[in-house]
């Protein structure tokens, strides 16, 4: 039973190692630079060295218990586990500080020769993070189990041990296309989502044109409507223009025909009114003599 935990405590470092190698190859991390951290050496050889102590303690891993292994390994466990568990939480504390701060674009520039690094998103620097605590007790604790496996490596048979660095190469590969595979999964859904997204839109906006369509129809229809109205309005009015044209003639030649015959009748009275006065002229005239004919 505790050889089973301990196989999946291994796997579960494997899983997580090559998680946090993808994410540094991803971020453009310098692999070749030598690390004081790491006893002066590379990311790139201690990566090697890590994937070789796991595939070496899987391979000790007997197949059944009544193998010689399980009672070799029965004694060791009890000082390969608290390394292992410890590498796990070490390893997993760094992955977890990388993931909280990771972009889809960053890039990772060292500040110092040990993890102490820079995020940057293209030329944005964002964040700060200083894993050399980590990555110095994961190789203290990688030196720990490589001795552990040294010394008991003589007392077991272990299966395909002579391959397990090209195995160990292989499988961080396969997890490096993976992750690739995942991404591009990734990629894709989101560019199906904007597809979507698209499609709404344009058909949102096709029922909005639509709609301003049928309105400008209507107005246009309307104005039609108005116009035709406004035709015969200006066609009855031209032909009261006309009929008052006609009838204006008419009045004129009426007026005209009335002004001299009141100017005839204005004559007549004038020539009357004028015999009158003479009229009474003389009548007055008449009168005086009379009065002065008498007092004689």
């Amino acid at each position: 039973m505790i050889i089973k935990e301990f196989e999946t405590e291994l796997q579960t470092a494997q899983a997580k190692w090559e998680s946090t190698l993808s994410l540094l190859k991803q971020s453009q991390y310098d692999f070749e630079k030598n690390r004081p951290t790491l006893n002066e050496q590379s990311l790139e050889v201690f990566s090697r060295r890590v994937r070789l102590i796991l595939e070496s303690l899987l391979s000790m891993l007997p197949s059944k218990e009544s193998d010689i292994e399980t009672a070799i390994l029965g004694s060791r466990i009890r000082e390969l586990r608290p390394n292992l568990q410890n590498f796990i939480n070490h390893l997993d504390s760094s992955l977890s500080q990388i993931q909280q701060n990771w972009r889809k674009s960053t890039l990772i520039r060292d500040s110092n020769e040990n993890f102490s690094w820079q995020l940057f998103d293209k030329e944005t620097h964002y964040a700060n993070l200083d894993l050399t605590s980590n990555f110095s007790q994961l190789n203290s604790l990688a030196d720990a189990l490589l001795g552990t496996i040294g010394s008991t490596l003589p007392l077991i048979r272990t299966k395909n041990i002579g391959d397990l660095s090209k195995r160990a190469e292989a499988l961080g590969k396969i997890t490096q296309e993976i992750d690739s595979l995942r991404k591009q999964a990734q990629d894709s859904k989101n560019a199906t989502e904007a597809y979507l997204s698209d499609i709404l839109s344009s058909k949102k906006s096709a029922q909005d044109a639509e709609a301003e369509a049928n309105a400008i129809l209507a107005a246009i229809r309307a104005l039609q409507s108005q116009a035709n109205s406004d035709v015969g309005a200006v066609s009855s009015l031209v032909e009261q223009i006309k009929t008052t044209g006609t009838n204006a003639g008419t009045l004129e030649t009426i007026i005209l025909d009335y002004k001299s015959k009141f100017d005839a009748f204005q004559k007549q009275l004038d020539s009357r009114n004028e015999q009158f006065q003479k009229f009474l002229q003389e009548h007055n005239e008449k009168r005086k003599h009379l009065n002065l004919e008498s007092k004689k």
